[in-house]
């Protein structure tokens, strides 16, 4: 009896001492990072337009399909990968972090250019 409660606590023993293992993720984080950025900016430019959808180049899936080819990812690969990475919410927000500081700094970018062009103008009007 003995000699079993031992081996059993020995087995568990071994196996919470073990390291986790690395999720090893299809798409790498920098990746991850550089295409949700491409489509949050596709789906902004998307939701901010009137575009002619009618236009098989304009159509949503069309943007999203040429980000995943610019990247070399196919479709069930993004899919797969965006999966690893919900199941992993700490790197997920690590990637996230990343995507939103990304797309503040563009913001910004276009802040300023809006309000350059508008100064700009005031200038040329006096």
């Amino acid at each position: 009896m003995k000699i079993g409660a031992i081996s059993i606590f020995l087995l568990l023993l071994s196996f919470s001492c073990q390291e986790k293992k690395e999720t090893k993720f299809l798409i790498s984080e920098d990746k991850m990072v550089d295409v949700l950025y491409d489509l949050h900016l596709a789906d902004g430019v998307l939701n901010s337009t009137e575009l002619p959808y009618s236009d098989s180049i304009l159509r949503p899936e069309n943007y999203y399909a040429n980000i995943l080819k610019k990247y070399n990812i196919d479709r069930p690969t993004f899919d797969s990968a965006l999966q690893q990475y919900t199941e992993n919410p700490q790197i997920y927000l690590k990637v996230y972090d990343k995507v939103i500081g990304k797309l503040r700094i563009q913001e910004s970018k276009l802040s300023a250019k809006t309000h350059k062009s508008v100064r700009d103008s005031a200038l040329v009007r006096r």
